[in-house]
């Protein structure tokens, strides 16, 4: 930082400066700075700060987040985010394994032979008849019905099936 006539000094833990400048500003969420810096350095993924930090800090697991994040603001692998926020483990019927971070509650495949009855809904039930549930994507309802089933669990056909 610019200090005077003739000296310069450092900027201090959580700011930066870039050349030439006589300010130092302050890292932006996600970002960290432990002093002298001519820019902040991103959080890796699993830790977290708040604007003008000197570090990251670690999530605490179940949750966890993506580089460059403010807040631990997703679930680890095998957890699905609830629609509060809160981190609940996977159970059987549940596809929580398909990346580094678990889906939320709304984009939560369900796997074959399973059906999920809304969006929202946390509960999977096993199908009666399991070629009839397909599961896959974030099916829901009837949409995770085979051709010509119907109802919940799929466990109807319909009518000239």
């Amino acid at each position: 930082e610019y200090s005077g006539a003739a000296s310069c000094d450092s900027c201090a833990g959580s700011k930066y400066s870039v050349a030439g400048s006589r300010n130092c500003s302050e890292c932006a969420s996600g970002k960290f700075s432990g002093g002298g810096a001519s820019e902040c350095t991103i959080c890796d993924s699993g830790k977290y700060s708040q604007a003008g930090s000197q570090y990251c800090s670690k999530c605490s697991p179940p949750y966890t987040s993506r580089a460059g994040s403010g807040e631990c603001d997703a679930c680890e692998r095998d957890f699905f985010q609830n629609t509060d926020g809160t981190c609940t483990e996977c159970t059987v019927g549940l596809k929580c394994e398909s990346s580094a971070f678990g889906p939320s509650v709304r984009n939560m495949p369900v796997e074959q032979g399973y059906f999920r009855f809304s969006a929202t809904s946390t509960q999977v039930y096993e199908c009666r008849k399991f070629d009839l549930c397909q599961g896959g994507g974030n099916k829901t309802g009837l949409q995770s019905c085979a051709r010509g089933a119907e109802g919940p669990l799929c466990n109807m056909c319909q009518a000239k099936f």
